[in-house]
């Protein structure tokens, strides 16, 4: 009803939400079923790029709706390509720079987290990084799309938008907040 998209998750939300007391597949069969026909992104981790596809491949095998999240390092970006490739759709996340949003392009990213409060926490601006990427991505045939995350309130919302990003991805009571 409220223009909801899809399901991004984080490992916090799962800590937050089931306080450790399952696995990650019954937290995504859990969040499949509690969503619709709408796409969930897991973020997965692993030690290297081949055990990133392992994970994703199994969690796939719940349902062709499951997609994957995935931090945007190197063995990151290797798993991403590689599924991307196999037609799971990856975003990429804990982007904090023009160049994480151009190597995830060019893997073939479905889309890409730029984080805005845990930017400016670290002294980076997150508006300057997201419009440069968007500007970026202008020149590009099918660029990944913007998802802002890490938004702590109302104006990182806002800024989020104002820079240029093509997405949020919130929790519930930061969505009220909106209203």
């Amino acid at each position: 009803e409220l223009g909801c998209e899809g399901i991004l998750t984080n490992p916090q939300g799962f800590d937050v939400y089931y306080k450790g007391e399952m696995t990650l597949t019954e937290i995504t069969q859990a969040i499949l079923d509690a969503s619709g026909n709408l796409p969930v992104f897991i973020q997965i981790h692993g030690k290297d790029a081949d055990a990133i596809v392992e994970r994703a491949h199994e969690l796939r095998k719940l349902s062709d709706r499951v997609n994957m999240k995935i931090i945007g390092d190197e063995k990151g970006f290797t798993a991403i390509r590689r599924l991307q490739q196999e037609g799971i759709n990856c975003i990429a996340t804990c982007v904090f720079s023009v160049s994480q949003a151009a190597i995830a392009a060019m893997v073939g990213a479905y889309g890409i987290c730029p984080f805005m409060s845990r930017a400016k926490e670290i002294g980076i601006d997150p508006c300057q990084v997201i419009s440069r990427i968007k500007s970026c991505y202008r020149e590009m045939e099918n660029p990944p799309i913007i998802f802002a995350v890490s938004l702590k309130g109302v104006g990182d919302i806002d800024d989020a938008f104002a820079a240029g990003t093509d997405a949020i991805a919130l929790r519930y009571p930061l969505l009220k907040q909106m209203m």
